[in-house]
């Protein structure tokens, strides 16, 4: 391989790939995405430059395929990935806020609406359009807050999953 061919999948690696990968990238990867500049082998020893300037250690990942593990990237990866995380736990927290608040109203309109309905002793045709008018209103208010819980159900699955992830990525 020649030298220049090695410096640009050096840079590429270091630059695009492994920011990717948090800072771990496979060798297949490399040599997926660079065949054409190289041999496994020649690919190997180019990124094994990066073990020789302190940049990365070479390892044995899952299935026994070598990886190389860029410490600093690791660290920046890890960093930005706890900070999401800990924005995403609040955003759940606020979410959660919002959908109690939310059941809560639904549960005093139920008990308003009810109310409505059965509190009345006389039937004639005014009162009867003036309670369907109200009860209307008040079933409109429970659906409308009844949409709301449901969006802000999806997004608390959305959240749960995203955190589920950068856990996993974490190791937690």
């Amino acid at each position: 391989m020649k030298k220049e061919d090695c410096e640009y999948v050096k840079e590429h690696v270091y630059k695009y790939i492994a920011p990717q990968h948090l800072g771990v990238v496979r060798l297949h990867d490399v040599y997926r995405l660079f065949s054409n500049y190289g041999s496994p082998s020649e690919l190997e020893k180019c990124l094994d430059g990066f073990v020789k300037e302190g940049v990365a250690e070479k390892k044995l990942g899952e299935g026994g395929g070598k990886v190389y593990v860029f410490k600093d990237i690791v660290e920046k990866s890890r960093e930005a990935l706890v900070k999401k995380l800990e924005d995403l736990e609040a955003q759940k927290k606020r979410l959660l806020n919002q959908k109690a608040e939310r059941e809560g109203e639904v549960k005093v309109l139920y008990e308003l609406y009810d109310l409505w309905l059965s509190g009345w002793s006389e039937e004639d045709q005014i009162v009867v359009g003036v309670k369907s008018y109200a009860a209307d209103f008040w079933l409109s208010a429970i659906r409308e807050d009844l949409k709301t819980i449901r969006d802000l159900e999806e997004k608390l699955v959305s959240i749960e999953s995203e955190i589920k992830r950068i856990k996993g990525m974490l190791g937690m």
